[in-house]
């Protein structure tokens, strides 16, 4: 009898384990198309961007307050990468109960909000129509990173995974290219979508994008640094902006998470940066020297 490798049920376990979640939430929203009541809660907020902007620290550090609920995960990308394969139900199964949600509202006779946070949704440009078609009033929260440090950052994370097997100056260069072919009209990824390290710092393209399917009164632009410098005032901010009350717990410790994504530089990097800042304007990011001014907070 042949023998199976032990190594093989490490490998196997997980993907069956997966399988079998899938399966069964399928099944779920599957009956849950059958209610006449919707049974879980809708989002109130989402962070929408930007990738390696710290989005991660702002989620954790927001849902640890007691009356922000978390969804089943931070990332769940149902706007873009679940859109076409998935009913609405299913996404309404990534949140609290609406039972739970009501409960705890009149325990606490307070406001009890839940969100998610997909940091690829700012630069998708599918992503404004289809929310808004779903959630119209759903308050946005785009954390803003100043354009080069968040190529760099999302560049060394996507080489650190293996997603990314082409230097710096190589993968910069082939983003240029693309960019030229579709410009030209030739059918190419579209740059957001396909190592657009420099395509996602195009803050005020992506903004305007969103502005068009929403009023800016459901935005909040958030400054990366302000969370290092001023994490407190941040914190209360955008805890405010979705409709809770900031003195309702005392507000823990600020951990940045997923840091560690950029390495240290040599002069050929350096000189590459000092390209890439040519590449962003105060008109197409939508900052200029002094600050986030084009853009309401």
């Amino acid at each position: 009898m042949p023998k199976f490798p032990v190594a093989d049920i490490f490998v196997l376990v997980p993907k069956l384990a997966a399988k079998a979640r899938m399966v069964w939430r399928s099944a779920q929203a599957a009956i849950l198309v059958r209610v006449p009541v919707r049974l879980h809660a809708q989002p109130d907020f989402i962070v929408i961007g930007a990738q390696k902007a710290g989005t991660s620290s702002l989620y954790a550090w927001l849902t640890s307050h007691p009356d922000v609920l978390p969804a089943r995960r931070k990332e769940l990308h149902f706007f873009n990468r679940r859109w076409d394969t998935e009913s609405v139900w299913s996404y309404w199964l990534d949140f609290p109960s609406r039972l739970r949600m009501g409960l705890l509202r009149v325990a606490r006779r307070r406001a009890v909000v839940t969100g998610e946070a997909s940091t690829l949704y700012l630069p998708d440009p599918e992503v404004p129509q289809r929310l808004a078609a779903l959630l119209p009033d759903i308050k946005l929260v785009a954390v803003l990173r100043e354009p080069v440090d968040r190529a760099i950052s999302n560049y060394w994370m996507e080489n650190r995974r293996g997603n990314e097997v082409l230097s710096l100056e190589e993968a910069l260069r082939d983003e240029f290219h693309r960019e030229r072919r579709r410009s030209a009209g030739d059918s190419c990824p579209e740059p957001a979508k396909a190592g657009g390290y420099v395509a996602r710092g195009r803050y005020a393209e992506q903004l305007e994008r969103w502005f068009q399917h929403f009023p800016r009164s459901q935005f909040l632009i958030v400054e990366f640094d302000d969370q290092a410098n001023d994490s407190l005032g941040v914190y209360r901010r955008v805890l405010d902006f979705v409709g809770v009350d900031p003195d309702a717990a005392q507000a823990p410790e600020f951990q940045a998470l997923n840091t560690g994504s950029r390495r240290d530089t040599d002069p050929d990097t350096i000189a590459i940066e000092t390209s890439m800042a040519n590449a962003f304007d105060p008109q197409a990011t939508g900052l200029t020297m002094a600050g986030w001014t084009s853009f309401p907070r």
